[in-house]
């Protein structure tokens, strides 16, 4: 779960931080997006925790 959680955080840093710097958006959409992004993200390694837990 830790693995999905830590892969959303950087796709979300990698792909919207760009939008801060290029055209001046400001730092609470950052954190908007990123706080969208960890809950989107820890929602699916929970079901993949779920899933591939051994019987």
């Amino acid at each position: 779960m830790l693995f999905c959680v830590v892969g959303g955080l950087f796709a979300g840093l990698v792909c919207q931080y760009p939008y801060i710097v290029w055209w001046g958006n400001p730092v609470s959409y950052l954190l908007r997006q990123l706080f969208d992004l960890l809950v989107g993200w820890t929602l699916a390694g929970l079901v993949l925790a779920k899933l591939s837990r051994p019987d």
